[in-house]
C-alpha cells in the first residue's frame, strides 16, 4: 500500500488540487504530450505518496493496455516504458468488463512483472492499481509498486494512501478525457477544413479518394477507432462502399464490397432510420448483421457504431467505425459521430449539386454546339441554291431562331429540374423548326442523289472541334482514332455531322455520369462486307457507364432517356438511328454495364 507523505488533510487536499490544476493545463493533444503527462503525473505523485515503481497504462485501438510511462525511483527506464501488456493475456478484462479492475494476472505475464519488480524492489512488495475512467468508459489505469510492510500512516486525520491514489488518478483521468475531447475537436476541425476546401473540385482525385483521405484523418487522429467504412446510397436505394480506411495493421484480404439494401445488415438498418445511430457492443454476438463478418474476425474487431449521413432531410449514406476492444458507446460518442457524419453528408450534397450543375451546363452546351453547327451547315447548303432575297430571309430566320434558342438555354440553366426539362423541349422544338425551314422543299427539294462526303474527314474535323471545346471546359477526354481508307459515301454532309456529333455527345455524357477521371473515346472506320454488299463500318466506343442489357433496344426509341430530369431529351440516339436507317443501314450497341459501351453502324457503300 502506498504511504502518504502528508498527514494533514488540508495539505493533502491542497497538493492534490495543485496536481489537478497542473494536469488540466498540460492536457494538450499529441502522443508525446500524453507520455509527458504520464511522466509529470507520476513525478508529482511523489509529493503525496511513497512508492518504488509507478506506471500509467492506456487503452489502445487493438484492445490492449499499453504501458506509456514508468517511473522507477524517480527515473524513467526507456526499455520498460516501451513495453506493453497484451489485453488478450493479462489486463484485458479491465476493458472487456468495463467495471472493476482484475485482482490477478495470468501466470505468464504475472511472472514477467513480478520478476521485474523483484529485481528493482526486492522482497516483499505489493502492487496497487486504480482504473482511469471517463464518460462511463475505462480507458487505462495507474499502477504503483511498494515495499510490503510500509503501511499507511493513518492517524485518523489524513487520507489513506489508496484514497490519495484514487483521487489523484481521477484527476489524471479528467486530464486525459480533456485531452481526448480537445483531440476530437482538432480532428473535426481538420476534417471540416479538408472537406470544405474549394480546391478539392479542381483536383484530379475522385470523390471516393477524397472520402478515403477524410476517413484516414479520423482513424489516424482519434484514439478509439481501428477501421472505418463509408457507404453512399445510390438512386436505386442501395448502399455502395465509397471509401474504407484502417490503421496499418488492418488486413483487407477477404473484404468484399457488398451492395447493401435498405433494411439489410447493420448499414441497411441505419439507412432506413435516418435519425438514429446504431451501436453494436459485441460484433460476434450479432454476426448476421455484418456482410463482412469474417473480416471483423480476422482483424479482431470487437465493437462498432454506424451513423447515417443526412443531407436536407434525406439519408444519403452511412459511416461505420470499428474498435479493437469491447466498447460501450455513450451519448457523447454518438454526438461526436453525428458531427463527423454531418461533414461527410454536407460534402456529398455539395458534390451532387456541383455535379448536377456541371452536367446541366455541359448538356446545354452540347445542345448549343450540335444545333449551332446544324443551323450553320443547313444555311450553307441552302445558300448554294438561294436567290439574294431568299438568302436575306434565310439569314434573318436563322438569326431569330438561334437567338430564341440561346435565351431558352440561359433560362434553363438556372431553372428547377422539371422546369429545365420543359424549357429544353421548347428549345429543341424551336431549333428543329428552324432546321425544317432551312431544309424545306423550297430550297433543297431536289438535293442531288450523287452527292458524296468523306466520312473520315468529317470525323477528324468534329474531333478537332471537340478537343478545343473540351480543353476550354477542362474535361479530360482522350480521342483515339483508327480511320481506315473508305470510299466517298453517298450521304449528306450534315447527316454525317449530326450522326457523329450525337454519338460523341452521348459518349461524353456517359463518361461524365460515370465520374471517370480520364475519359476515353475510340472511333474507328473500315470497310466491311455483309454477303456481297460492301459497307462502311463506323464504331464509337467510350468508357462511360455502359448500357444495361434490358434497355439496349429501347435507347434508340424517340423520347427514351436514362437521365430523367437531369437534362436527357431522348432524341440523340433516335436521330442517329433515323439517319442510319434512311441510308438503308443499321445500328447496334454492345456493352459491359458499368465499364464501356460500343455503338456499331453499318451503311451500304453505293458505287
Amino acid at each position: 500500500m502506498p504511504t502518504p507523505k502528508l498527514n494533514d488533510p488540508g495539505e493533502q487536499l491542497v497538493t492534490l488540487e495543485e496536481l489537478r490544476t497542473f494536469l488540466l493545463a498540460a492536457s494538450l493533444p499529441s502522443r508525446s504530450t500524453l507520455e509527458a503527462l504520464g511522466d509529470a503525473f507520476l513525478d508529482r505523485l511523489r509529493r503525496i505518496l511513497e512508492y518504488e515503481i509507478g506506471s500509467v497504462y492506456l487503452k489502445t485501438t487493438r484492445g490492449s493496455l499499453d504501458r506509456i510511462t514508468t517511473v522507477v525511483n524517480a527515473q524513467s527506464p526507456s526499455h520498460w516504458a516501451a513495453s506493453y501488456i497484451d489485453g488478450a493475456n493479462t489486463l484485458g478484462a479491465l476493458l472487456e468488463a468495463n467495471v472493476d479492475l482484475p485482482n490477478k494476472q495470468d501466470a505468464k505475464t504475472l511472472e514477467i512483472v513480478l520478476s521485474y519488480y523483484r529485481d528493482l524492489i526486492g522482497e516483499p512488495f505489493t502492487v496497487e492499481r486504480v482504473a482511469l475512467q471517463g464518460s462511463s468508459q475505462v480507458f487505462g489505469m495507474v499502477e504503483l509498486a511498494c515495499r510490503r510492510g510500509e503501511l499507511p500512516m493513518d492517524t485518523g486525520r489524513g487520507l489513506s494512501g489508496l484514497h490519495c491514489l484514487s483521487i489523484a488518478s481521477s484527476y489524471l483521468a479528467g486530464a486525459i478525457t480533456t485531452f481526448r475531447s480537445r483531440n476530437e475537436t482538432m480532428v473535426l476541425a481538420a476534417l471540416s477544413r479538408f472537406l470544405s476546401d474549394p480546391g478539392l473540385e479542381s483536383e484530379s482525385e475522385s470523390v471516393k479518394e477524397i472520402f478515403g483521405k477524410a476517413l484516414k484523418l479520423i482513424v489516424d487522429g482519434l484514439l478509439d477507432y481501428r477501421a472505418a467504412i463509408l457507404r453512399v446510397a445510390t438512386s436505386e436505394g442501395v448502399l455502395e462502399v465509397y471509401a474504407r480506411e484502417g490503421d496499418p495493421a488492418i488486413i483487407w484480404d477477404g473484404w468484399v464490397d457488398h451492395v447493401v439494401r435498405g433494411g439489410e445488415a447493420l448499414s441497411g438498418e441505419v439507412l432506413m432510420q435516418k435519425d438514429r445511430v446504431i451501436a453494436v457492443h459485441d460484433i460476434a454476438a450479432h454476426r448476421e448483421r455484418f456482410v463482412n463478418f469474417d473480416w471483423t474476425v480476422t482483424n479482431q474487431l470487437r465493437s462498432c457504431v454506424s451513423c447515417p449521413l443526412v443531407a436536407r432531410g434525406r439519408t444519403v449514406g452511412t459511416v461505420t467505425f470499428y474498435t479493437g476492444f469491447y466498447y460501450h458507446f455513450s451519448e457523447l460518442d454518438e454526438a461526436s459521430l453525428w458531427c463527423f457524419a454531418a461533414r461527410f453528408a454536407a460534402y456529398w450534397d455539395r458534390f451532387q449539386v456541383l455535379t448536377e450543375k456541371e452536367k446541366t451546363e455541359a448538356e446545354l452546351e452540347d445542345i448549343r454546339f450540335v444545333h449551332h453547327n446544324r443551323l450553320l451547315d443547313s444555311a450553307r447548303q441552302a445558300a448554294v441554291r438561294a436567290s439574294e432575297s431568299q438568302l436575306t430571309g434565310l439569314l434573318h430566320e436563322s438569326k431569330g431562331t438561334y437567338t430564341s434558342a440561346i435565351l431558352l438555354l440561359v433560362e434553363a440553366r438556372d431553372a428547377a429540374p422539371a422546369e429545365r426539362l420543359r424549357l429544353l423541349d421548347r428549345c429543341l422544338t424551336i431549333l428543329q423548326a428552324g432546321e425544317q425551314r432551312l431544309d424545306g422543299p423550297r430550297l433543297l427539294d431536289d438535293f442531288e442523289s450523287d452527292h458524296t462526303v468523306d466520312v473520315n474527314e468529317q470525323i477528324r474535323n468534329l474531333v478537332q472541334q471537340r478537343k478545343e471545346w473540351r480543353k476550354e471546359r477542362r474535361i479530360g477526354v482522350r480521342f483515339d482514332l483508327t480511320l481506315q481508307p473508305i470510299p466517298l459515301m453517298s450521304m449528306s454532309e450534315e447527316d454525317v455531322i449530326e450522326m457523329v456529333e450525337n454519338l460523341l455527345s452521348n459518349a461524353i455524357r456517359s463518361i461524365r455520369t460515370a465520374g471517370r477521371k480520364r475519359g476515353e473515346i475510340q472511333i474507328a472506320t473500315s470497310v466491311a462486307k455483309t454477303g456481297d454488299v460492301d459497307e462502311m463500318e463506323l464504331v464509337v466506343q467510350d468508357n462511360g457507364t455502359g448500357v444495361r442489357r434490358d434497355i439496349q433496344e429501347d435507347i434508340f426509341e424517340k423520347g427514351f432517356t436514362t437521365y430523367g430530369l437531369r437534362g436527357g431529351t431522348g432524341l440523340g440516339l433516335y436521330l442517329v438511328r433515323s439517319i442510319v436507317t434512311g441510308y438503308r443501314g443499321r445500328i447496334r450497341v454492345e456493352s459491359q454495364y458499368g465499364a464501356w459501351a460500343r455503338f456499331i453502324i453499318r451503311i451500304p457503300i453505293v458505287r
